[in-house]
């Protein structure tokens, strides 16, 4: 069945959408006013000025829009509308059908606004990855403030998660364009003082040992690096006559094609394991519809 609309319905329709659209919009303001926001005059200038650094970072992804995922993108909604910046259109989102009811403290929404959303989704960048958790921790003995509880519980669990600051996969940082230039030069210096191995034993790489109450950030990164960071060049086949790139200052880096053709390579590394996770959903899913065996 067919309907054809007259120009006055048409118009009239219109006029309803807005009306809709503006009466909703009015709601979403009142309602997110009601909620139990962040309040800068309660903490120290060192917590505010990360608060307006995750703020300005979240801006800047959210209106980009890259997310490999929906709901990475709903957790950048809750942090920015927790930090006190506008996010329209804004609504709750409806829970998945495996959600757990949880009570989340305002302790804890100080916890994943401040620290954790920023190091949980830049996690998936290899070349930021490391220079993020070294952050993570550098911030962490401010959360001091709010929760020392909660400090001691998240120092323990990331102790036990420092992979990107192994020797092997450190190294990435030297293609994050983020860090200053002088640091990334600094960082390929150090390497250049270990020389390359002819074979590497191949092992699980061993966790740095630093104290974590005493963390200068970004500058400690340099002392992570170690003969296993040449292992990555071993794994992509580079040979000596692809690193020409590493004889000349950083200017000329992206002037090389050894250079562009790794950086390349390694930007192209996944490093989470969203795709194995999904796969363990789908064969879940699969595993709970088909209850005849002959199906399966």
């Amino acid at each position: 069945m067919k309907f054809i609309l007259s120009m006055f319905q048409m118009r009239s329709l219109v006029q309803e959408i807005v009306r809709q659209r503006e009466c909703l919009g009015d709601f979403r303001i009142l309602f997110v006013k009601d909620l139990a926001l962040f309040e800068a005059g309660e903490y120290s200038d060192d917590i505010n000025s990360i608060v307006n650094s995750v703020s300005a970072w979240g801006v800047e992804l959210y209106e980009n829009e890259t997310f490999p995922r929906e709901d990475y993108c709903e957790l950048l909604e809750l942090t920015l509308v927790y930090l006190g910046v506008p996010v329209f259109p804004f609504a709750f989102r409806k829970p998945g059908l495996l959600c757990v009811e949880l009570i989340i403290t305002r302790d804890l929404w100080h916890f994943v606004a401040l620290f954790y959303t920023e190091a949980f989704l830049r996690s998936r960048l290899v070349t930021v990855a490391p220079a993020s958790d070294l952050k993570f921790l550098s911030h962490m003995f401010l959360y001091k403030q709010v929760d020392e509880i909660a400090l001691t519980a998240a120092i323990k669990s990331t102790y036990n998660h420092l992979w990107y600051l192994c020797e092997e996969l450190v190294i990435f940082l030297i293609f994050h364009r983020e860090l200053p230039s002088d640091l990334r030069q600094q960082l390929l210096n150090r390497l250049l003082e270990f020389p390359r191995p002819k074979s590497f034993l191949f092992r699980k790489p061993h966790f740095p040992t630093f104290d974590l109450s005493v963390i200068e950030y970004p500058r400690q990164l340099l002392n992570f690096l170690g003969p296993r960071s040449w292992l990555v060049f071993e794994l992509l086949g580079l040979k000596n006559e692809s690193l020409d790139w590493m004889m000349v200052p950083l200017c000329y880096w992206e002037k090389t094609f050894g250079y562009s053709k790794i950086e390349e390579k390694i930007r192209g590394l996944e490093v989470v394991n969203d795709c194995a996770e999904r796969a363990v959903k789908l064969i879940t899913d699969f595993k709970d519809v088909c209850v005849n065996v002959e199906e399966q």
